[in-house]
């Protein structure tokens, strides 16, 4: 992909903030232009940002990819119109990558994925991060994940200056995104890894969600 064909995936969103400013605001004329270098800059870095997170691997991208390689990037270049984080959009951009090193390159996938991670905020991806790092800390110690993991997410959130009210609300929060599930004790809510969560595991970078950005 060249910068190029880059520069083109996102193009309405400065155009059309600029034309609406222009005829809302006495003077928008101004306004405009700043909303298209500030809709500008977002564009390119949003274009760095995957281009950055696609060239770490090895795979080449071949004809048979190019179908679900544009609905992925259109939809890719949505997120950044709709204002999603460089944070939001690193992780969507590992999910491309990570969707094409295990053959399952489809625009659906994105979607979906897309769908779940480009409004997350920083505390539901440090959830998320901290759960990825803790379900493959278990491998294939099935019963040991879920005799342990809300604990020591627990623990883990706590050492991260969370209260264990933020925690259930967190859990709450990211329950409904399919990626953890709440399961009902004597004495109260905690949540378990769904399938999902181990979906995700194998397509980003958990320091990524746990990381400043």
């Amino acid at each position: 992909m060249t910068d190029e064909t880059s520069s083109q995936i996102i193009t309405y969103g400065a155009a059309f903030a600029g034309d609406l400013i222009s005829l809302l605001v006495p003077g928008g004329g101004v306004f405009g232009k700043l909303a298209d270098g500030y809709l500008a800059k977002r564009r390119q870095e949003a274009i760095d940002i995957c281009l950055g997170e696609l060239s770490r691997g090895k795979e080449d991208y071949v004809e048979a990819d190019m179908e679900p390689f544009v609905v992925i990037l259109l939809r890719y270049s949505k997120s950044v119109a709709d204002g999603a984080s460089r944070k939001n959009l690193r992780v969507l951009a590992q999910v491309i990558a990570g969707l094409k090193r295990n053959k399952t390159l489809s625009g659906d996938l994105f979607q979906r994925w897309a769908g779940i991670l480009e409004h997350m905020t920083r505390d539901e991806l440090m959830l998320i991060g901290q759960a990825i790092t803790i379900e493959r800390s278990f491998a294939s110690d099935a019963q040991g994940l879920n005799q342990n993991f809300w604990n020591v997410l627990t623990e883990k959130m706590i050492e991260g200056n969370y209260s264990k009210e933020e925690l259930s609300a967190l859990g709450a929060s990211v329950s409904r995104y399919g990626l953890l599930v709440p399961v009902t004790a004597w004495d109260g809510i905690f949540y378990l890894p769904s399938l999902w969560l181990a979906d995700l595991s194998r397509l980003v970078d958990a320091t990524t969600m746990m990381g400043a950005d």
